[in-house]
């Protein structure tokens, strides 16, 4: 599944890297472009190449993360689904799921990119280069603030699943979940991302270091297929410790279990359920 999505944004970061910044682009940490040449691109190409991928991938994984979140969430519980009916209700949501992706988009990156470009700009020199320290401050209480709001918003995906909720009430109730969890979740997506990035990272530099370009685009494909959907069964698995620590309790209304997909949905007979829920190591 993440093989087949990521040859996809592997293809679209290429031909984005040729259109914009007139070199192949194999990935990079944190979204940043990593040339396999490399001729250094202006600001403004950069800003440019690395929104035109973001949105891309946002709108691509949309329906993937809804359907693998609901997914995983199932497993968990021990019921099963099958990949295929996962895809078809991450399809359904996928204007849900989309709409709250880039509402967080908007929410916490719009808190970082207008310091740092007053801080590119200011760092130019001008009448107000002395204060240029004081911004850094006002940049660090904006990633702080940002991280923060992110690790907020960050069930909304399996919120949005589960309980067949909107945009707005998947951010809602992830707001309402994630309070008394947020520092326990920043310490697992902290573990997640560095060993993520670490992994990442690691497989492309074979093929930087022999100039390699097909191959760089290959290792970072496979890397990325690896990694991409730990943060969203980290997610599921989130929710569903936080929503349903008991499993014989409904919490907040919420049900205990939706079941096993009903008669007909999709198409296909119903799913038996493997058994009742235990939690793992039980």
């Amino acid at each position: 599944m993440y093989l087949v999505l990521n040859l996809i944004l592997a293809a679209i970061s290429v031909v984005f890297g040729l259109l914009l910044l007139n070199y192949v682009v194999a990935g990079g940490f944190g979204g940043l472009p990593v040339g396999v040449s490399l001729p250094a691109p202006t600001a403004g190409e950069a800003l440019l190449y690395s929104l035109a991928v973001l949105l891309a991938t946002a709108v691509l994984t949309a329906a993937v993360t809804g359907g693998m979140a609901e997914y995983s969430v199932r497993r968990f519980r021990g019921e099963a689904m099958r990949v295929g009916d996962a895809l078809r209700r991450g399809v359904a949501k996928f204007p849900s799921i989309l709409g709250a992706t880039l509402l967080v988009y908007l929410i916490v990156g719009g808190l970082l990119v207008f310091p740092i470009l007053l801080i590119f700009r200011l760092a130019l020199g001008g009448p107000a280069f002395p204060f240029l320290p004081l911004f850094f401050v006002g940049l660090m209480v904006a990633l702080v603030l940002a991280v923060y709001l992110g690790l907020a918003l960050c069930l909304f995906a399996p919120a949005i699943m589960m309980e067949n909720t909107t945009a707005i009430g998947g951010l809602e109730r992830s707001w309402r979940l994630t309070k008394g969890h947020r520092l326990s979740l920043f310490g697992a997506i902290l573990v997640v991302g560095i060993v993520s990035s670490a992994i990442e990272e690691g497989m492309a530099i074979p093929g930087s270091l022999v100039g390699a370009g097909l191959l760089t685009v290959i290792l970072v494909t496979l890397a990325n297929a690896i990694t991409a959907s730990w943060l969203v069964i980290l997610s599921a698995v989130a929710y569903d410790l936080i929503a349903r620590p008991d499993p014989t309790v409904p919490v907040g209304g919420v049900p205990v279990s939706v079941g096993p997909l009903p008669h007909g949905v999709f198409g296909s007979p119903a799913s038996t359920p493997y058994g009742p829920f235990s939690p793992p190591g039980t």
